[in-house]
């Protein structure tokens, strides 16, 4: 019988190797892919920035026009002291006239301001508000010019 002492194996070395060619050809072509989605993407991008700007600013240039209207009313209202019903009839009809004559409402509280500022109280004022307006427009007068003379023949 033989005698078995150990077994010896000896160093391997192992070199596993794939081709890869198509592998990475497929991941450039994704990368290609993935850069120009992006770049859509932040052209649609942009263009719904420029789109959202463009419809949101009516509604930008609608906020200052109230802002002014709110403005002159508060003025008026200082200069006045109305209060309650008192306001609320010179805001009414300061919108009204803004609605029914080629002047706006910012313009009608333009010209409640001047008479406010001359000493009339709102009666007063409410009176001598829409003959004013058609003063104006008949003399194309800026609001405040017609207002003054208004104010004069009083």
């Amino acid at each position: 019988m033989a005698k078995s002492g150990g077994i010896r194996a000896g160093k391997a070395y192992v070199e596993v190797g794939t081709d890869n060619t198509k592998l990475e050809r497929g991941l450039r072509a994704a990368q290609r892919q993935l850069r120009a989605f992006g770049s859509s993407v932040r052209a649609l991008g942009m263009r719904m920035v420029r789109f959202s700007a463009a419809a949101l600013l009516p509604f930008a240039a609608l906020t200052v026009v109230f802002a002014r209207f709110e403005q002159r009313m508060a003025r008026v209202k200082a200069l006045t002291g109305a209060v309650g019903a008192d306001f609320e009839k010179l805001n009414v009809e300061a919108k009204r006239l803004g609605k029914t004559t080629v002047f706006s409402a910012t313009q009608a509280a333009e010209a409640m301001g001047v008479f406010a500022q001359a000493g009339l109280d709102v009666n007063q004022i409410l009176a001598v508000l829409a003959p004013t307006l058609r003063l104006a427009a008949a003399g194309q007068l800026e609001m405040a010019m017609a207002a003054d003379m208004a104010v004069k023949i009083l």
